[in-house]
């Protein structure tokens, strides 16, 4: 990996990554459609593997839940652990066959019901949309589109069951198809759930090769506060959604609304999506009930009010509490993001994202800038010591320069010194020779010429003795 960074941090590697994603970004625009279809292949192969581990990780706070409470009757941990995994299992299709016993049957009741009085509830909008039209028309107000847009929705609504035998038989079969990948998916997740000490342990080992310690703590940190808060998000938004089904239906038995069943189950559903999902169910539960009762429509739309009023403002703050403190307008973009990338899922899935993204953004990204920073910071001072220390070490280096140069001056001044000195030492001791020479020559001719002058007076003074 460190070798891999130094060949990345070369200018050449920059320039070949950047040509081959262009080459690479090229084919797959040019081959869209096929890579679009190969991933979808993928999806289909994968989906009940990826089903069984999003359901055992729903399921494992159940079987955390179980494993606490039987933990004093079972000592063994293995053992423990795969009977809190049984249980959790009973128990989760115990609530799912009570649900399609309690369930389906008036829902499919429902549903019959609304279609075979699907002509009456046409009949009843043509007369309140004629009767709009007359009281617009004795008022001067033309309203002509509106009715005739109604009236081509109203025709597509009546041709849409004869027509549609097909579309049936063929969601029939989807259903079908996904009730099967469910089963094998929830198969899978008891597995996923028996071995998840095994596979956590794997997890680890391999995270642990990958990272040093420092890494490996801070990164399991954020991963254990996303899981945190995407578990918690799951969970109470699946109970808050059932308070607000459940919370409809007895509101509806009371009143004697009808189709209780079958718009309570829609508005529950809707109230997982946040912001518009409340909105969707109470437009859709609301004409349902205004094609029967218009009277019943106006209790349901204040019920609604109210309820879903306490929902957000009472509900929802203590469940969530401020784990989900993100902003309106970050949900909103992730809604609209999440939808068209994702579809229901996206929305679905959207507030603890943003959630995510909030904690990422406060704990990861904030704290990255700042130390890059300080990094850049701390290599502009650094850099600005070494252009000191290479300015002072290149003034060194001059006046050493310099020093040495004067001390070649002077060495070879004075070595031209000593040479002179030397030399008229030299010549003040030649001279210095010199002189007793000539002295002793000269007294050595002084000497001769005495001796001959001796010579010659001791030879006149015989002569002058002769007679």
């Amino acid at each position: 990996m460190k070798r891999f960074r130094e060949i990345l941090n070369e200018r050449w590697a920059a320039y070949t990554f950047a040509a081959c994603s262009a080459v690479v970004l090229y084919l797959l625009l040019g081959h869209i459609g096929n890579v679009g279809g190969v991933f979808v292949k993928i999806y289909v192969l994968i989906s009940p593997i990826l089903g069984g581990v999003v359901i055992a990780y729903l399921m494992d706070p159940l079987v955390n839940l179980i494993d606490r409470l039987i933990e004093t009757w079972i000592m063994n941990d293995a053992k423990r652990h795969a009977a809190s995994v049984g249980l959790a299992a009973i128990c989760i299709l115990a609530m799912f066959i009570l649900l399609i016993i309690a369930l389906i049957p008036s829902l499919i009741d429902s549903v019959m019901t609304f279609l075979n009085n699907i002509n009456t509830y046409v009949r009843t909008a043509n007369r309140f949309m004629n009767f709009l039209s007359n009281v617009a028309s004795s008022n001067n107000i033309d309203i002509s589109g509106i009715t005739e847009y109604g009236q081509e929705v109203l025709d597509s609504v009546l041709n849409f069951l004869p027509n549609s035998i097909n579309t049936i038989m063929t969601t029939s079969h989807s259903m079908g198809s996904a009730f099967v990948n469910l089963i094998i998916s929830f198969i899978l997740a008891i597995y996923f759930l028996n071995g998840k000490e095994k596979i956590m342990n794997e997890v680890q080992r391999l995270r642990h090769a990958m990272y040093d310690d420092e890494t490996y703590e801070s990164r399991t940190k954020f991963f254990r506060r996303c899981n945190e808060i995407l578990l918690k998000f799951v969970i109470y938004d699946l109970l808050d959604a059932l308070i607000v089904g459940v919370t409809n239906a007895v509101f509806m038995m009371l009143t004697g609304m009808s189709y209780v069943s079958l718009i309570s189950v829609i508005v529950g559903v809707l109230n997982l999506l946040p912001t518009f999902g409340p909105v969707i169910g109470w437009l859709i539960g609301g004409l349902i009930i205004l094609l029967n009762n218009p009277m019943h429509a106006l209790w349901f739309t204040i019920f609604t009010i109210v309820l879903q009023t306490i929902d957000g403002y009472v509900v929802k703050p203590r469940l969530f509490g401020d784990s989900m403190g993100v902003s309106g307008v970050a949900i909103l973009i992730m809604i609209i993001v999440g939808g068209n990338l994702f579809g229901a899922v996206g929305i679905l899935l959207a507030i603890p994202f943003t959630a995510i993204f909030a904690f990422m953004y406060d704990e990861v990204i904030l704290p990255w800038i700042r130390n890059r920073r300080i990094e850049l910071e701390e290599k502009e001072h650094q850099e600005e010591i070494s252009d000191a220390v290479r300015q002072g070490t290149a003034q060194m280096d001059a006046a050493s320069r310099e020093a040495d140069t004067v001390r070649t001056v002077a060495g070879q001044m004075s070595a031209e010194q000593t040479d002179a000195g030397m030399g008229e030492a030299d010549t003040d001791r030649k001279m210095a020779g010199q002189m007793p020479t000539e002295q002793a020559d000269a007294e050595k001719g002084m000497d001769g010429r005495e001796a001959d002058q001796m010579l010659v007076g001791g030879t006149d003074h015989k002569d002058s003795e002769r007679p």
